[in-house]
């Protein structure tokens, strides 16, 4: 038993830190084929995409995995996913096309990026598809099919953006709606490979998992979960989707160039580099997710406290030798990877607080395993609102370093908020 959760985790580990490294050759690869008006474009578009990309997903994968970890034999978990899934796509495409002008000219007051917000609109109903395939695979212990359809999903989008990109060169605004419709292109490719999967293994087959006759029980099953998920990371992506909003009014016209590079800097060179840890506790939190609900349904909390000591142990090991190497060759790596380290001392301050960073993950997966998904909401939350909060009172005292203060103080409460509630989880059992 302990080889395979070993080699289990070796391979999650493998699979994992092979799709972040293609994914971080991608972000590598759009820096520096972007030139900075471009990648200002694309920079301040994202916010949106990840906005979008979660009430795409509903929390729904998420909800599925639990649902069918827990009970096999419910042929209904899935078929009520999908509907859901299908009838909130729909919805938001809809509203999106509508929203995005006037979103664009009135709130961001950017106009110029209005096509590279219509190139996010492709991405969801892909995306949605793969979460859900995703979801129903993990749910029955296909960790590694889920991990290496990350994989493809990577490489099929990094080679579309290479062989392509070079065509699409002749104005910033179609190089930016490029690069973000080349994830729609990598989630496609996800897509067709989870479903050649299912379709070729008997013991995951999709259609003897699916029932025409819903009870009205599975739906709430899957708001049930779904809902506090998703309302988790509601907050986390709106709370992105407004800060450029809210950076932006709270300074003057002048200092506005400044004030979008240093954002620019922060989310397109920065975040990737010290948000590197999160490869491996994001596949960790994968399994750490089925292993504690199981463990937890039975009670058996010696089993609890070890998957949760471990994981935790093991993500904050990677965290702090990233940290370090970041914290001691700021401009180095910067000049080595993206050619240009006018970002360097921005990066060695992130660099050490967010050490506790790579623990979020399997934290928010221990939560949700423990039917605590209210008091992740609750502490991203209010993390989100610190967040804000900084934003709007110091961006005129101090500038443009007021991003990198607020996502450092949010993100450092918003990590040890879960922790206590995650030790509450064994005191209280």
């Amino acid at each position: 038993m302990k080889k395979n959760i070993l080699a289990t985790t070796f391979l999650l580990l493998l699979s994992s830190l092979i799709a972040k490294l293609i994914s971080f050759i991608m972000r590598i690869t759009i820096a520096r084929t972007l030139d900075s008006t471009a990648m200002n474009y694309y920079s301040l578009a994202m916010p949106t995409l990840l906005f979008l990309l979660t009430i795409s997903y509903f929390g729904i994968p998420s909800a599925l995995t639990k649902l069918i970890s827990s009970n096999k034999q419910n042929r209904h978990f899935l078929s009520a996913s999908i509907i859901i899934s299908l009838v909130n796509n729909i919805l938001l495409v809809i509203f999106t096309i509508l929203f995005i002008p006037l979103y664009a000219k009135i709130i961001l007051k950017q106009e110029i990026i209005i096509p590279v917000l219509y190139c996010a609109i492709p991405i969801l109903i892909p995306v949605s598809i793969s979460g859900l395939l995703k979801g129903y695979l993990i749910g029955h212990y296909k960790i590694i099919i889920s991990q290496t359809a990350q994989i493809f999903e990577e490489l099929c989008r990094l080679l579309f953006f290479i062989l392509f990109a070079k065509y699409y060169s002749s104005s910033p605004i179609q190089l930016a709606g490029f690069a973000m419709f080349s994830m729609c292109i990598g989630e496609i490719a996800s897509c067709i490979y989870l479903f050649s999967y299912i379709l070729l293994n008997k013991s995951t087959s999709i259609f003897k998992a699916i029932s025409f006759k819903i009870p009205i029980s599975s739906f709430q099953a899957v708001f049930k979960i779904s809902i506090p998920m998703t309302s988790s990371k509601l907050i986390g992506s709106f709370t992105a989707f407004l800060e450029p909003i809210l950076m932006l009014c709270v300074i003057s016209a002048s200092s506005q160039s400044q004030m979008i590079q240093t954002y620019t800097s922060i989310n397109a060179y920065i975040l990737p580099l010290i948000t590197i840890p999160s490869f491996a506790s994001i596949a960790i939190s994968s399994w750490v997710l089925t292993a504690f609900s199981a463990s937890f349904s039975t009670k058996n909390m010696k089993k609890c406290k070890q998957i949760f000591s471990y994981s935790l142990l093991f993500s904050l090991l990677i965290g702090f030798v990233v940290g370090i190497i970041l914290y001691l060759f700021p401009s180095e790596i910067s000049l080595v990877l993206y050619k240009k380290d006018s970002f360097s001392n921005i990066l060695q301050i992130m660099s050490i607080p967010f050490i506790v960073f790579a623990t979020q993950p399997i934290l928010c997966s221990i939560l949700h395993a423990a039917n605590k998904s209210k008091s992740a909401m609750f502490g991203t939350f209010i993390g989100c609102l610190i967040r804000l909060f900084i934003i709007y009172t110091l961006t005129p005292v101090v500038g443009h370093i007021s991003i990198a203060i607020a996502l450092i103080v949010s993100m450092l409460f918003t990590t040890f908020m879960h922790f206590f509630n995650c030790l509450s989880i064994f005191f209280n059992n």
